[in-house]
């Protein structure tokens, strides 16, 4: 259950669906994400698994693919994000949300905007699909790895991410993503190193004023 971003990806095993790109979820309910008809998809490497209240459309894969941790800095435009998140709202209403619909909005989430709350969201919706659905277990553990990275929480990026490389251990966008982590982890110790020096330094100077001063 994930959105395909890289044709770079290293296949994995084929038992899994692919997850519906936001914007084939959107032409599944007969729109596009601009609101125009759309009578005949666009080319696509996609082949996703989409639910929604209509129809069910369901395609095998010969690869299952994760996209790499850089692709995901790339957001959705604020009217790619309201699609999700009207379809997410459309099934509350209704009083069941399917999995592969949080999933898209979790996705959408985890994609966007650090300051605005938006990865926090989509991992709470991602704990929750990790939590109900062991089907989906897999790629939620990659994703909350991605969304707790860009949140500088690498203690939980990198306990997310070893699961998964427990399993698969093969897997090169997990690969990838903890010598991400690792890099980060060995980058903020520096800079907490640094800083615990340059205090050392100010206090030192401020026992040799405070010394000097007692002398005189």
């Amino acid at each position: 259950m994930k959105p395909v971003l890289s044709s770079s990806c290293g296949h994995l095993p084929k038992s899994q669906p692919t997850a519906a790109d936001p914007r084939r979820a959107c032409r599944s309910a007969g729109r596009t994400l601009t609101g125009r008809p759309q009578t005949k998809p666009s080319h696509t490497t996609l082949t996703p698994l989409i639910r929604t209240s209509r129809m069910v459309t369901s395609a095998s894969t010969s690869t299952d693919k994760l996209p790499y941790a850089a692709d995901i800095s790339l957001g959705l435009s604020p009217e790619e994000l309201a699609v999700l998140r009207e379809q997410y709202q459309n099934e509350q209403a209704k009083g069941w949300i399917s999995t592969q619909t949080k999933f898209n909005l979790a996705w959408g989430l985890v994609k966007g905007n650090v300051r605005q709350g938006q990865v926090s969201e989509g991992i709470a919706i991602l704990m929750d699909v990790y939590r109900t659905d062991s089907n989906r277990r897999r790629e939620c553990l990659y994703y909350l790895s991605l969304g707790h990275y860009k949140l500088g929480n690498y203690t939980e990026a990198k306990r997310f991410n070893d699961l998964l490389l427990e399993k698969e251990p093969r897997n090169l966008q997990a690969k990838s993503l903890a010598q991400l982590i690792e890099k980060a982890v060995t980058q903020e110790g520096y800079l907490g190193l640094s800083i615990a020096g340059g205090a050392a330094l100010v206090g030192g100077v401020l026992l040799a004023s405070l010394f000097s001063g007692r002398r005189r």
